[in-house]
């Protein structure tokens, strides 16, 4: 194929002509945001990334620009429930894992426990069965009896953390 041919920026012309396509402006911010996020040894934040592009943070964003990124051979991403890994491919840098590297809800097996209470409802009927019979037997309301969980819950995970100090 002719260099003039391959000026497209199309995926599917930059594959047949062995090139990436090239990166938007916001997508180029983005990655230098994240190669300075990786040499520093950091774990990257969508809120982070959001505030380097100068977008705003909503459901989907920063998402849907890694997406592309990636797509576009740039990055390759490890996703968790609470964060993710970015490797720059080209500079062969990986920003910190994520403290918490359980995996994304949308990776897990239906047997293993998923994070929110919705999901929970439509794969683990008995579970939900429960925390409702439990909320009705104290006389609270399941938002009231969630909350209870959670800050007992939450000191025992700080209990825990102390410890291993």
């Amino acid at each position: 194929m002719t260099s003039s041919a391959c000026l497209s920026t199309t995926y599917k012309t930059a594959a047949r002509c062995n090139e990436r396509p090239p990166l938007t402006v916001n997508e180029k911010i983005a990655f230098e945001c994240l190669k300075q996020i990786a040499a520093e040894g950091r774990c990257a934040t969508q809120a982070e990334l959001c505030a380097a592009v100068g977008v705003g943070y909503q459901q989907g964003t920063m998402p849907a620009m890694l997406q592309r990124m990636e797509r576009k051979g740039y990055i390759t991403r490890t996703v968790f429930q609470r964060g993710m890994i970015v490797c720059l491919t080209d500079l062969g840098i990986c920003t910190a894992p994520p403290k918490d590297q359980s995996p994304h809800w949308r990776d897990r097996p239906k047997a293993d426990p998923v994070p929110t209470p919705a999901i929970h409802l439509v794969r683990n009927l008995p579970i939900a069965a429960q925390l409702e019979q439990d909320a009705r037997a104290e006389g609270k309301t399941l938002a009231e009896h969630l909350m209870n969980l959670i800050y007992i819950g939450h000191h025992g995970y700080r209990a825990e953390r102390e410890e291993d100090r």
